[in-house]
This record gives C-alpha cells, structure tokens and sequence, in this order.
C-alpha cells in the first residue's frame, strides 16, 4: 500500500518594512521567494490592514508568493493627515512594486479596495496580469450612508468575530479617515471605470453577503 501525503504545511507569514517613494508600508508576506507563478498582491477592505487577510494569505501562499501591504493610513502603516483617494492609493501600489522589484502581478483586492483595485487597472494596465474583485462596492443602488450603514450592521450579524478584530483598525485610523474614506468611496462610480479594464477580471462574492447585491456583481 502506498502511504497517504501528508498534507503540505501552512506557509509561515512573514512580515517587512517596504518604502514606496515616500511611504513606509507594513506588509505581509507567504509563499516561495521565487515563484513559478504570477504574484500576488492583496488588497484588505475598507481601513483595515492585513491583519484581516491572514488566513488568505496563507491560502493563496501555498501556490504563490504572496503581497498583503497596510495602505498610508492603515493600521500599521503611517498616512499623511489628509485622506488619500482611489486614485492615489492606485499609485501607492505601483510605488510598492517598483520597491519589490516586480514588473506583472495579479491584484485581488477586497470591498473598497476594489475601487483602488480598478483604479490601479485603468491607470497602469501595464503592470497588471490579472484582476480579482472580492465583493466589490458600493452599488449603484446603495450610495447613501443609511443603506451602507444598515447593511454593515446586517452583515456583521456573519461577521462579528472579524468585526470585533478590526475595530482597532477603525480606531487608529481615526474619525476623519474613516469618514473620509467613506464619502470617496460612496462617490466612486465603479460601473463607470470598469469598462476601461483590459485586464481579465474575476468578480466574486459571498453568498450571504448583506453589503454587495448579487444583481450588482453580475
């Protein structure tokens, strides 16, 4: 009889210090340092760092080598006193690459990280192999703090242990980030850059996901 494999170990998840142009990024890391595959970069959601991201992290570590950066302003990466826009954490992430060295990767970005996400595809094509967009808002039906609001607390009904976790993510950023962030990302009209995506783009998302509309995603 030919003994089962045992199952392959967790990548251990490291972290670094990375200075893109003028930003000191705290980022996490997993995988091979020289990978067969594409790398990855990815995004965690609205104001958390990658703490949230560990358990993907790890996951996709086990093909890839993987990218998990706090953004300025995140967690455990200091930001400027204003609050960066789309458009502006877009080139935060080319920064990030040139400092890594990498040339083509596969971004996957998570809620409002999505807007950066795409923003980052339309921006500098080049540099991007493929796109992933986790639960990728805000929908065109909910651009209002009421709905955004109201589907938070539903949806942390799901959530409630990363909630708890991440709120000293929320905390440390500070009142003006938070809402900041928010009103840039009720005014990003994502449905109208993602059609200057040339890049192969998979869209996903939960299926008891209370923030993002199925009929949104498709």
């Amino acid at each position: 009889m030919t003994p089962e494999a045992e199952p392959p170990a967790a990548p251990a998840i490291g972290t670094i210090r990375v200075q893109a142009g003028a930003w000191d990024l705290h980022v996490l890391t997993a995988g091979p340092p020289a990978p067969h595959g594409p790398v990855v970069v990815y995004l965690a959601g609205f104001i958390v760092g990658g703490r949230s991201a560990v358990p993907l992290t790890r996951a996709l570590g086990h093909r890839y080598r993987v990218y998990t950066p706090d953004l300025p302003g995140y967690a455990l990466s200091p930001g400027p006193s204003r609050t960066l826009t789309q458009a502006q954490q877009a080139e935060v992430i080319r920064l990030l690459l040139t400092a890594l060295g990498l040339a083509r990767v596969v971004l996957v970005a998570n809620s409002f990280s999505a807007q950066i996400a795409v923003e980052f595809a339309v921006t500098h094509p080049r540099e991007l192999e493929r796109l992933v967009l986790i639960a990728p808002g805000v929908d065109s039906h909910g651009r209002t703090p009421f709905h955004q609001l109201a589907r938070f607390l539903r949806n942390s009904r799901e959530e409630d242990a990363w909630v708890a976790g991440m709120t000293g993510d929320f905390v440390r950023a500070g009142p003006r980030r938070n809402i900041e962030t928010a009103w840039y990302a009720l005014r990003y009209r994502m449905e109208r850059r993602l059609p200057l995506v040339q890049a192969h783009t998979l869209v996903v998302r939960g299926e008891r996901d209370a923030i993002v509309p199925h009929r949104w995603v498709e």
